[in-house]
């Protein structure tokens, strides 16, 4: 949290996300018979995790020196990588709930609390990385067609769609509107936090 620029705050995100991943792994080598339940949640994450932290890295050039567009999308779209991170959107959503479905299955409930309280601090880093964004954001100076915005505006696209196009076959399914609240608790207590 103390730190200034928006790189090093998404690198230590990245620990933490790592470490939940880690803790899936552990779970299954811990529980061999969870594999086949863990498998696709492990995959959909470290999947879900690279493209959107891809797209987050470039998100900070971007802030650096914005394409012209509307200033409204491109804090949109600045925004959209961070709460999917946060499990609030798309890829993270979904890969939210396959973890959660996974882990309550095996009869892994503390886990889950873990793993919730855990994205209560990555909704606080997503919410970092995006403030420090905004204090050190440029001028307008780059197209919209630039190859680093374009390349930018690919990576937010794809990383919203990693349920899509990663080969996962029928383990993926948005999951059902009453498991909302307690996928999304984490996010709102982090930016309760923040206020």
């Amino acid at each position: 949290m103390v730190q200034r620029h928006p790189k090093a705050v998404l690198a230590y995100s990245s620990v933490s996300q790592l470490g939940m991943l880690a803790s899936l792994v552990g779970m299954g080598l811990s529980s061999p018979s969870l594999w086949p339940a863990l498998l696709v949640p492990v995959a959909l994450f470290a999947g879900h995790h690279g493209m959107t932290k891809g797209a987050l890295f470039l998100g900070v050039g971007i802030s650096e020196h914005p394409p012209r567009l509307p200033a409204w999308l491109v804090w949109l779209l600045l925004a959209l990588p961070a709460l999917s991170l946060s499990g609030a959107l798309a890829s993270g959503l979904i890969a939210k709930g396959a973890m959660k479905e996974a882990l309550y299955a095996g009869g892994h409930t503390s886990l889950v609390t873990f793993l919730s309280l855990a994205a209560v601090g990555s909704t606080v880093l997503m919410a970092r990385t995006l403030w420090r964004q905004w204090r050190e954001r440029g001028e307008d100076s780059t197209s919209w067609r630039s190859p680093m915005s374009l390349s930018w505006l690919f990576a937010v696209l794809v990383a919203a769609a990693v349920p899509f196009w990663l080969p996962l076959g029928e383990g993926v399914a948005w999951p059902p509107m009453k498991e909302l609240p307690g996928l999304l608790w984490p996010v709102a207590l982090g930016w309760f936090w923040l206020a």
